[in-house]
């Protein structure tokens, strides 16, 4: 037992102080310890990150209210919006209360004009077929050319009272701070993803910088996901490799917690002393249960490989690894939506998981990925007492 608190002390580098739960907003990464902290530089930047993400919320904020109070005040002139004989003269069709900035620029390029028709005679028919009776061309349309003009003239009157509104009411300002503030958020998540994580401590940092970036879930922060998290372009040097998971791999291997080590005491010491922890951590079932599923998936992999497909043999074992490797795609995801309650079931988990085939091949990204990170977070915050 005392060679498993060991190794996970080393992996953990948990002060009893830095367990107990730190406020939401910036929780106490190493605190009490300073520059003796392993991970001492990534929690400075954590701590850095953390506070500026809370300047990038008010100024966002800011810059909202702002917004609201200009389209308050912002009046739209009569002449702006859709009349009926508009279409009539020959404008397109508008949904909206009004002409918007990039129809009014269309208009704008395009003098209005219609078509013409004059009769063709014996004096002007020209080169044209004896059929024909008619000539088609085109002339200016002065009706709709004022109404264009007046419509173009509103709408300059109209943005000259934005831009006035927003200067006045502080919204340019705040836009302009939030844009700055976020550029060098940016800059940090960038030198957050760069530094290596020695401890769990610096792990969670990193995993607090995809809480922020990533909070509604929303498609258009998946690319500043995936970039805080050292993921790559497909195709290059670094493929899906998961920044956070190469961290993990070292760490596991410094603290000698891979089963295929030579270390090998130091991970069967930690699984020894688990018999006397007095609340099993669920982390321990769901690991034995992902290794079953793995084992039975890699099994069927070894049959199946061999047979074509087409074949009756064949498609029967390769369906039946479909659905194994179904099974164990089902057993990772409830392992890592598993928050261990213990220290010792959090460096089990972190001493397996870069040991998954799924893992090790470089596959962990998405949707997995995410419920990891959370998981990470949830079981540090629950963790009162170990080591």
């Amino acid at each position: 037992m005392e060679a498993a608190k060991a190794a996970t002390a080393r992996i953990l580098h948990f002060p009893r102080a830095a367990i107990v739960p730190a406020p939401v907003d910036l929780p106490g990464f190493g605190d009490g310890e300073g520059d003796t902290h392993p991970d001492a530089a990534l929690l400075a930047l954590g701590r850095v990150y953390e506070a500026h993400e809370r300047k990038c919320r008010k100024a966002s904020d800011m810059a909202r209210e702002a917004c609201e109070r200009v389209h308050a005040a912002l009046v739209v002139p009569e002449a702006l919006r859709p009349r009926e004989n508009d279409v009539a003269l020959g404008l397109p069709k508008v949904t909206s209360d009004r002409y918007d900035a990039g129809l009014v620029r269309k208009l704008r390029a395009s003098p209005r004009t219609r078509d013409v028709r004059t009769p063709i005679t014996d004096l002007n028919r020209g080169n044209l077929p004896h059929d024909a009776h008619t000539r088609v061309g085109r002339e200016p349309w002065p009706e709709a050319q004022a109404r264009v003009d007046e419509i173009v003239a509103a709408s300059e009157q109209y943005e000259a009272d934005k831009c006035r509104l927003e200067d006045a009411l502080g919204l340019t300002q705040a836009e302009t701070l939030s844009n700055d503030l976020e550029d060098e958020a940016t800059a940090l998540r960038a030198a957050i993803s760069a530094l290596q994580a020695s401890t769990l401590d610096g792990l969670l940092v990193k995993a607090r910088a995809v809480v922020h970036i990533y909070g509604g879930a929303a498609d258009e922060y998946v690319e500043a996901v995936r970039t805080i998290l050292g993921v790559g372009s497909p195709g290059g040097d670094m493929g899906l490799t998961h920044a956070i998971l190469r961290d993990l791999v070292r760490l596991a291997e410094r603290a000698g917690l891979q089963p295929e080590r030579p270390a090998v005491e130091t991970h069967n010491a930690i699984w020894a002393g688990l018999a006397a922890a007095p609340k099993p951590d669920p982390i321990f079932a769901a690991i034995e249960a992902h290794k079953a599923a793995e084992r039975e998936w890699l099994a069927a992999v070894a049959i199946s490989s061999p047979l074509r497909e087409e074949t009756p043999d064949g498609k029967v074992a390769h369906a039946r690894t479909n659905n194994l490797n179904d099974a164990e795609k089902d057993a990772l995801w409830e392992m890592v939506s598993t928050a261990p309650t213990t220290l010792a079931g959090l460096t089990a988990l972190l001493a397996y998981l870069p040991t998954t085939q799924y893992v090790s091949e470089h596959n962990f990204d998405g949707d997995e990925l995410n419920a990891f990170l959370k998981t990470l977070n949830t079981s540090v915050a629950s963790i009162r007492q170990e080591v």
